[in-house]
């Protein structure tokens, strides 16, 4: 299958692993993609390396004590402004 979307100039494009938004806390609660955008709204002014680290920073934050049992990928693509 074959889609296309055209981003904004200044917008952002994701691939997230699953390991990212299903890791859950130590109720069960799992991150979700809600968080993840709303990370990246709020540090859309940081370089790309550090929104990663904010982004990775949450999750382990948000997993307190849980254990990490699948892969963390984040692959972010920024287009430029001009």
């Amino acid at each position: 299958m074959e889609r296309t979307r055209r981003s904004d100039r200044g917008g952002y494009f994701a691939l997230i692993s699953d390991g990212i938004f299903e890791q859950p806390d130590d109720s069960e609660e799992r991150f979700g993609i809600d968080r993840i955008i709303d990370i990246v709204r709020e540090n859309s002014t940081l370089p790309m390396k550090g929104l990663v680290e904010k982004i990775h920073q949450a999750v382990l934050a948000h997993a307190g004590k849980a254990v990490q049992d699948d892969d963390m990928t984040i692959v972010l693509v920024k287009r430029e402004q001009n």
